[in-house]
């Protein structure tokens, strides 16, 4: 895992956190963690209260607005009204890296830190950035070596273009041994360049040995569990509209982890949302320029949204007034029959009625 104590600002966080505001408050995050253990207190925003300290609130040291806040730090984490919201959430960050809740008696807000996505992420971006280590003296040393082949002909073009007609046979015999020079000069380079870049794989083994312990810790992750090559492959045969999916990212991977355990660990759950997806003219792009994206499916609330059938196509009702006008039109009704029994049950009120007054 890599600290983010001394980093502003991490351009490789921002496909996990949605926006640079994010990748700034979770580098606040991560320093505040490191300084205060897993569960700290902070202020939004200057107050009163007894243990507020001038300068220590977040808007303050992100220099942010009370919104720009909010909204960039629901992107990374679950935000709780209440101690008690907390504590009746049987997923606590919900497939997010933080979370806040508010304590009512103390009128505090702490966070949490999701210790094993933060972690598997913020490796993720130590392997990014070793990578491209790893890779920028490889393509200096192609570089190198393309500019002095090119360097090489142009002094062979050079030679021949100075030379009359009449040594044009000498001229070739001191081309051919010029180019033997070159190339055995050239290969001598290139075998400085592969001792060079033994070297430079010689450390990253040693770096990936040094990780081990932090590499151990992932893989023993029960991921496995998961089948995320079947729902990858039930996403590309049922949504057509999409693109195909091609692999996961560790982010998506956390995300489907979250969802697999929340819906039971069934695959059908997944049929289920991505038939509703394809049914869908609004998640499917066809009704607007916009068209649902993985993240924003996998997001737990989307999800949920998606199978409760939230997103599907709108139907106009049947016209009610209608239909009935329509039947009242068509009924072939007997008032012949209505009156007479109107009749008969008229009667038998004024009989009951004077065989009372004859009783008296």
């Amino acid at each position: 895992m890599e600290s983010l104590e001394k980093i502003t600002y991490e351009p490789r966080l921002r496909k996990y956190t949605g926006s640079i505001n994010a990748v700034l408050i979770m580098g606040k995050l991560e320093k505040s963690f490191k300084e205060k253990g897993k569960v700290f207190y902070k202020f939004l925003e200057p107050c009163g209260h007894t243990y507020y300290q001038k300068g220590s609130s977040w808007i303050e040291e992100l220099q942010m607005t009370t919104t720009e806040f909010r909204t960039a730090f629901k992107h990374i984490a679950v935000v709780y009204k209440s101690k008690k919201d907390y504590k009746m959430s049987s997923d606590k960050f919900q497939g997010k890296m933080y979370l806040s809740y508010y304590d009512r008696i103390n009128k505090l807000t702490y966070y949490m830190r999701n210790d094993d996505l933060v972690d598997q992420v913020l490796d993720e971006v130590k392997q990014e950035k070793k990578d491209e280590v790893i890779r920028e003296p490889e393509q200096k040393a192609d570089n190198s070596k393309r500019a002095y082949a090119i360097q090489v002909k142009d002094e062979i073009l050079n030679s021949t273009s100075e030379e009359s007609l009449d040594g044009s046979i000498n001229n070739k015999t001191n081309i051919k041994k010029t180019n033997t020079n070159l190339n055995t000069d050239i290969k001598t380079k290139t075998n400085t360049n592969i001792n060079t870049n033994t070297d430079i794989k010689t450390k990253t083994n040693l770096d990936t040995d040094i990780e081990l312990s932090a590499q151990v810790d992932i893989k023993s992750n029960p991921d496995e569990k998961v089948p995320y090559a079947e729902i990858q492959g039930l996403f590309n045969q049922i949504c057509k509209s999409h693109k195909p999916i091609i692999s996961w990212s560790g982010w998506q991977k956390g995300q489907l982890k979250h969802l697999w355990e929340q819906y039971g660990k069934t695959i059908e759950t997944f049929r289920e949302a991505f038939e509703k997806i394809e049914a869908s003219n609004f998640l499917s792009g066809r009704i607007k320029n916009w068209k649902a994206q993985l993240g924003w499916i996998f997001k737990p609330c989307h999800f949920a949204d998606i199978l409760q059938g939230k997103y599907q196509n709108f139907q106009k009702p049947a016209d009610s007034k209608k239909v009935a006008r329509t039947e009242m039109l068509t009924h072939d009704w007997d008032f012949d029959e209505i009156e007479r029994l109107e009749r008969q049950r008229i009667d038998r009120i004024l009989e009951s009625r004077v065989q009372g007054c004859m009783a008296i």
